[in-house]
Order: structure tokens, then C-alpha cells, then sequence
């Protein structure tokens, strides 16, 4: 499902894997409010995941992306 359209970023999402995109080279912040995930859910960047994440907020996911970098997300997985 598309999460967002914009002219300098794509999200969408499949299952609980969150896909972003954008086609420039400079810093993209931008929030996604259509996602599949709880408020207060924590989601990871898998290609960054012990410094990359974010916690789901009623606002949505901000989302910062930079120089051209593409994130995966996907919830958080916590060991014990």
C-alpha cells in the first residue's frame, strides 16, 4: 500500500515493512501518517538498525532521509 507521495520522497509498505525512497541528494523530512503500525510502536531502518529507529507517534513517522539514502523499516525486535 502507498504510505506517501511526494515530490522528493515514496513510501510504501507491505505487511509490516516500511519502505522509503527519494530521488534527490539532499536531506527529506517528512511525515508519513498512512502506515500499518500502532502509536508507540518502535520501528527499525534494518540496513541501520542499532542507530536508526524511530517510535510510531499520533502524529505519524518522521521520517528523515539524506543524501539519496533509501530505509527499510520494520518494528523493533527487543532481546532479552
Amino acid at each position: 500500500m502507498e504510505a506517501l507521495n511526494s515530490d522528493v520522497m515514496y513510501s510504501f509498505y507491505r505487511g509490516d515493512t516500511l519502505f522509503c525512497f527519494t530521488n534527490i541528494d539532499i536531506p527529506v523530512t517528512k511525515i508519513i501518517k498512512n502506515h500499518p503500525y500502532h502509536e508507540g510502536t518502535k520501528i527499525c531502518n534494518i540496513l541501520n538498525p542499532n542507530e536508526d529507529c524511530i517510535i510510531v507517534s499520533s502524529d505519524g513517522i518522521n521520517v528523515v532521509i539524506n543524501d539519496g539514502e533509501a530505509k527499510i523499516f520494520t518494528p523493533a525486535v527487543e532481546v532479552s
